[in-house]
Protein backbone atom coordinates (compact mmCIF):
# COMPACT_ATOMS: atom_id res chain seq x y z
CA UNK A 1 0.00 0.00 0.00
CA UNK A 2 1.27 3.32 -0.95
CA UNK A 3 1.24 6.77 1.26
CA UNK A 4 1.17 9.11 -1.67
CA UNK A 5 -2.16 11.25 -1.05
CA UNK A 6 -4.81 9.83 -4.25
CA UNK A 7 -5.37 11.97 -6.75
CA UNK A 8 -8.58 11.04 -7.65
CA UNK A 9 -9.88 12.24 -4.46
CA UNK A 10 -11.66 16.35 -5.41
CA UNK A 11 -10.35 18.97 -3.65
CA UNK A 12 -13.36 20.73 -1.98
CA UNK A 13 -14.05 23.92 -1.72
CA UNK A 14 -15.16 25.24 2.11
CA UNK A 15 -16.16 28.73 2.80
CA UNK A 16 -15.72 29.88 6.57
CA UNK A 17 -17.26 32.71 7.39
CA UNK A 18 -15.87 34.36 10.54
CA UNK A 19 -14.00 37.35 11.79
CA UNK A 20 -11.96 35.92 14.61
CA UNK A 21 -8.47 35.14 13.50
CA UNK A 22 -8.47 32.48 16.16
CA UNK A 23 -10.84 30.70 14.70
CA UNK A 24 -9.80 30.84 11.30
CA UNK A 25 -6.92 29.33 12.21
CA UNK A 26 -8.01 26.51 14.21
CA UNK A 27 -10.44 25.62 10.74
CA UNK A 28 -6.65 25.72 9.10
CA UNK A 29 -4.94 23.39 11.29
CA UNK A 30 -8.03 20.73 12.01
CA UNK A 31 -8.49 20.17 7.96
CA UNK A 32 -4.29 20.45 7.62
CA UNK A 33 -4.81 17.67 10.56
CA UNK A 34 -6.91 15.29 8.97
CA UNK A 35 -5.30 15.77 5.36
CA UNK A 36 -8.43 17.00 3.89
CA UNK A 37 -8.16 18.02 0.57
CA UNK A 38 -9.61 21.62 0.31
CA UNK A 39 -9.67 24.69 -0.76
CA UNK A 40 -10.87 27.02 2.40
CA UNK A 41 -11.85 30.54 1.54
CA UNK A 42 -13.11 32.94 4.58
CA UNK A 43 -15.12 35.94 4.88
CA UNK A 44 -14.69 37.97 7.85
CA UNK A 45 -18.30 39.74 8.12
CA UNK A 46 -21.58 38.69 6.08
CA UNK A 47 -21.15 41.80 3.82
CA UNK A 48 -18.11 39.62 2.43
CA UNK A 49 -19.70 36.14 2.60
CA UNK A 50 -22.33 37.10 -0.03
CA UNK A 51 -19.68 38.30 -2.21
CA UNK A 52 -17.83 34.71 -1.92
CA UNK A 53 -21.15 32.86 -2.58
CA UNK A 54 -21.45 34.95 -5.77
CA UNK A 55 -18.14 33.96 -7.14
CA UNK A 56 -18.39 30.27 -5.99
CA UNK A 57 -20.84 28.11 -4.34
CA UNK A 58 -18.71 25.92 -1.87
CA UNK A 59 -19.17 22.08 -0.90
CA UNK A 60 -20.01 23.25 2.84
CA UNK A 61 -20.37 26.99 4.20
CA UNK A 62 -19.69 27.06 8.11
CA UNK A 63 -21.13 30.64 9.52
CA UNK A 64 -20.01 32.04 12.68
CA UNK A 65 -23.73 33.68 14.64
CA UNK A 66 -21.86 36.74 15.77
CA UNK A 67 -20.05 38.86 12.84
CA UNK A 68 -20.33 42.23 12.10
CA UNK A 69 -22.29 44.01 8.98
CA UNK A 70 -24.36 41.03 8.57
CA UNK A 71 -24.53 38.19 11.98
CA UNK A 72 -25.08 34.88 11.02
CA UNK A 73 -29.26 34.48 11.75
CA UNK A 74 -29.51 37.42 8.66
CA UNK A 75 -26.82 35.60 6.41
CA UNK A 76 -28.76 31.99 6.97
CA UNK A 77 -32.17 33.99 6.48
CA UNK A 78 -30.62 35.20 3.30
CA UNK A 79 -29.02 32.50 1.94
CA UNK A 80 -32.46 30.08 2.59
CA UNK A 81 -34.57 32.50 1.01
CA UNK A 82 -31.99 32.16 -2.41
CA UNK A 83 -33.03 29.00 -4.43
CA UNK A 84 -29.63 29.31 -5.88
CA UNK A 85 -28.25 27.87 -2.30
CA UNK A 86 -31.07 25.41 -2.22
CA UNK A 87 -28.32 22.62 -2.10
CA UNK A 88 -25.63 24.25 0.20
CA UNK A 89 -25.38 22.46 3.37
CA UNK A 90 -24.48 25.25 6.32
CA UNK A 91 -23.28 24.21 9.70
CA UNK A 92 -23.72 27.52 11.91
CA UNK A 93 -21.78 28.06 15.33
CA UNK A 94 -20.43 30.21 17.99
CA UNK A 95 -17.78 30.09 20.33
CA UNK A 96 -19.34 32.35 22.07
CA UNK A 97 -19.43 31.84 26.10
CA UNK A 98 -21.80 34.17 27.32
CA UNK A 99 -24.78 32.52 29.06
CA UNK A 100 -27.35 33.75 27.08
CA UNK A 101 -26.22 31.06 24.60
CA UNK A 102 -26.53 28.50 27.48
Amino acid sequence: MSNRPNNNILKRDILLADDDADEILIFETALKELKYPHTLRHAMNGDALFVLLKDKIPYILFLDIHMPCKDGVACITEIRKNREYDNLPVIIYTSNHSPFWS
